[in-house]
């Protein structure tokens, strides 16, 4: 029997056990696997096992994964946009659980909302330790398809011993990264996992399968979203034909409905935390934001001049990683996602010189070859940031104050960057 996506054993096991250590012998990992070594890996899974190595993570030790309680969990799987999909997930990958495959949905986190397969299948990922509210990044469980799709930014195939940690040794995994169709940030992976022991269980076919499906939750969330701008601009325009001077509609999350007075950007990038009032907007200086329904309605001409350069820049990492800018006569903050403040982290250590997608690739990856996928973050990072980050080479367009911990251990604490594996050491 097939178990549905919202199981409540995987949320009951996850509330029992909060913390979880598994051993090689508590999976029964058949030894007759071939034990890999640094030599025998793909160059990616190499750069996995050295970012491993450097965090003092020991490869024939327990593996101990953090859990979510379960009301945690639930309250993630209600606010994900994974919840809209399942039917389309379960209907497309019958096949492959009807192969004695798990079909696994994690949060940008690592954390596993979702699993769908038999009950065989489903009890080896259990004693695993791969239940909802687990922790599957990297730095919890170690090279696995989930956390280091996350820690690329791309599709990855995990095959018996290449997992880091022993215990995993008799799985296959194939994931790929879910993204938002207009920031490109990660949302959360689609991995497909199989209990293989001395043999490949799973198909290149079914990692095409894996990432046709990626893309296709991207496309039908860019669909959703194109509707509601569209009841959104309906709305709009009668409003902003009253409105004289530049003006803008957008959504809750900055994307752009309708304008008048200038032409439209996609998105603007709003306060963290909007609200009825005069803020200020990277790239337009002070705004008055005012909420209409489904959105909000802001003025960029609030005080009649133009939009200040940026005159003092901290990059706050005391707990969840911040931007903090001085641009004109208020400040605005920004929260970032934890490669963002890897990527400024590195830009910021590198002062006026700068870094080359390489450099960064290296920096915050620990090999050159992920270029492609700089690029594609520093891109974004630029759209959020305007002019305050700068291209060939990427540098930051004035200088940057940081706020450590007062612990410069607990930097970051679940980046595997070198970066900031490096600056942990400094006092």
């Amino acid at each position: 029997m097939v178990s549905s996506w919202a199981d409540s054993q995987d949320l009951q096991v996850a509330a029992d056990r909060i913390v979880v250590t598994i051993t090689p012998r508590a999976v029964g990992v058949h030894y007759r696997c071939r034990r890999l070594h640094m030599s025998d890996l793909r160059p990616e899974i190499a750069a996995s096992w050295r970012r491993l190595q450097h965090l003092g993570l020991d490869r024939d030790g327990p593996a101990v994964l953090r859990h979510l309680s379960q009301e945690e969990v639930a309250e993630r799987r209600s606010r994900h946009p994974f919840a809209s999909c399942l039917e389309q997930f379960a209907e497309l990958f019958r096949p492959v659980v009807d192969c004695g495959h798990l079909v696994v949905l994690s949060d940008a986190e690592g954390r596993v909302l979702w699993q769908y397969g038999h009950s065989g299948v489903r009890s080896r990922a259990d004693r695993l330790g791969f239940v909802g509210g687990a922790d599957w990044t990297e730095t919890s469980a170690g090279t696995n398809a989930i956390g280091t799709a996350l820690q690329l930014g791309r599709p990855v195939t995990i095959r018996g011993g290449e997992h880091f940690v022993a215990a995993h040794a008799a799985w296959d995994c194939t994931a790929a990264p879910v993204c938002d169709p207009d920031t490109g940030q990660t949302l959360g992976v689609l991995d497909v996992s199989a209990h293989s022991p001395g043999r490949h269980a799973v198909h290149p076919a079914e990692a095409s399968l894996v990432q046709a499906a990626a893309r296709m939750v991207t496309m039908e969330l860019a669909q959703a979203r194109s509707h509601r701008l569209e009841r959104l601009r309906a709305q709009a325009s009668p409003l902003l034909a009253r409105v004289g001077g530049r003006a803008l509609v957008t959504d809750p999350d900055g994307r752009v409905a309708a304008v008048v007075g200038m032409p439209a950007p996609a998105a603007v990038s709003l306060p963290s935390v909007p609200a009825h009032g005069v803020a200020q907007l990277p790239g337009h200086g002070l705004a008055a934001l005012e909420p209409v329904p489904g959105g909000w309605l802001i003025r960029l001409d609030a005080d009649g001049s133009a939009p200040a350069a940026p005159s003092a820049v901290v990059l706050d990492l005391r707990g969840a990683p911040r931007l903090c800018v001085r641009d004109g006569e208020a400040p605005w903050e920004h929260d970032l996602t934890p490669r963002h403040a890897e990527l400024l982290l590195a830009l910021a250590q590198s002062g006026p010189e700068g870094c080359t997608a390489e450099e960064l690739s290296c920096a915050v990856f620990d090999e050159p070859s992920s270029r492609v996928t700089v690029r594609a973050e520093m891109s974004r990072l630029r759209r959020v940031l305007g002019p305050l980050v700068l291209s060939r080479p990427y540098r930051l367009a004035v200088p940057c104050e940081i706020t450590w911990p007062a612990d410069r251990a607990l930097l970051l604490p679940r980046s595997v960057a070198p970066v900031v594996r490096e600056l942990r050491g400094r006092t």
